[in-house]
């Protein structure tokens, strides 16, 4: 059977496109978006720069493992109404081994609000690093090559 053609998002006179990404490679992150109080699951993000680098074999492994544990993506995009206060949430998650014992860390939830505007994309980036620090920021890269930082809407 023919495989589904992957459905390709596209901003509007209504809507704005948001990509999510995560950064490092420490983990995965649980990304979540929609309007205060009412958000929606976007789906778990996997950073896959070190999966690129990889043997052919080891990168199958690798993507079958975060993709069918967490159905984890290297990004993830949805469409928000535009012109209304929207808040995309990070959480990053991690297994912490100790042993024969393990813990199961997080950093997050990280929220921004921010207003977005009709046929504009913006993306999404998390960060954590070293385990201990997270960071979570929103850019507008509507126009090819640029990356501007979107500041965030007081609550």
């Amino acid at each position: 059977p023919a495989k589904p053609k992957p459905v390709v998002l596209t901003a509007d006179d209504h809507h704005a496109k948001v990509i999510f990404r995560m950064l490092s490679t420490e983990s995965q992150v649980s990304f979540s978006a929609g309007p205060e109080g009412n958000l929606s699951s976007v789906g778990v993000v996997y950073n896959d720069s070190l999966e690129q680098q990889a043997p052919a074999f080891v990168r199958g492994l690798y993507k079958g493992l975060a993709h069918g544990l967490y159905r984890a993506r290297p990004f993830r995009e949805t469409l928000v109404p535009a012109n209304q206060l929207t808040v995309v949430e990070g959480v990053a998650n991690w297994r912490n081994d100790r042993g024969t014992s393990y813990s199961l860390e997080k950093c997050g939830p990280l929220s921004r609000s921010f207003l977005p505007k009709a046929n504009k994309t913006y993306l999404v980036e998390f960060d954590l690093q070293g385990f201990s620090v997270c960071s979570e920021k929103v850019y507008d890269v509507t126009v090819e090559g640029q990356k501007e930082l979107v500041l965030p809407v007081a609550k």
